[in-house]
């Protein structure tokens, strides 16, 4: 956490017009159970980026995420429109995925190339971010939450009885 204070030497004083800054400014959310490792960490990089004012790191981390998932569920990465695809049909997305991938793949590309940076808007990286949301909980936690409550409702086995 940062603080700005008044800084006077030999004296200590709170002054209550005095600037309070937080860094950050809210805590990430640990990750979902059921989003594999390496691309919870990319996703939860991506949430810090954004709330440090850094749109075209987190777009960048964005696009990590989709990478990380085109990996995760054994589609291809080159071209990655095909990858993108491949990953749509065979999960069965929702058609709204059909205009989403292709929203976070274009953001976090042009945010990586300085020749194009200036053209991602931070009001563009904040959908994207939701899109990406949507992603993970379309492929990762209601997946692993229905399982969860399969496990629950499954009956236990019972041992035979003899009569």
């Amino acid at each position: 956490m940062y603080v700005r204070t008044s800084n006077i030497p030999n004296r200590t004083i709170n002054n209550p017009s005095d600037d309070f800054f937080m860094y950050p400014s809210r805590a990430v959310d640990d990750p979902h159970p059921g989003i594999p490792v390496p691309i919870s960490e990319d996703w939860a990089e991506g949430q810090k980026a954004m709330q440090a004012s850094a749109p075209k790191a987190a777009a960048v981390m964005f696009r990590r995420v989709l990478y990380g998932i085109l990996l995760d569920k054994g589609c291809k990465l080159h071209p990655l429109r095909d990858g993108m695809a491949q990953l749509i049909a065979t999960q069965r997305l929702p058609a709204i995925f059909d205009e989403w991938l292709p929203a976070i793949k274009d953001d976090g590309h042009d945010a990586a190339h300085p020749d194009r940076a200036l053209h991602v808007s931070a009001e563009n990286v904040t959908e994207t971010m939701e899109y990406t949301a949507e992603l993970l909980r379309f492929l990762f936690v209601e997946p692993y939450e229905f399982q969860q409550r399969k496990a629950r409702n499954t009956p236990l086995a019972t041992p035979a009885t003899n009569s």
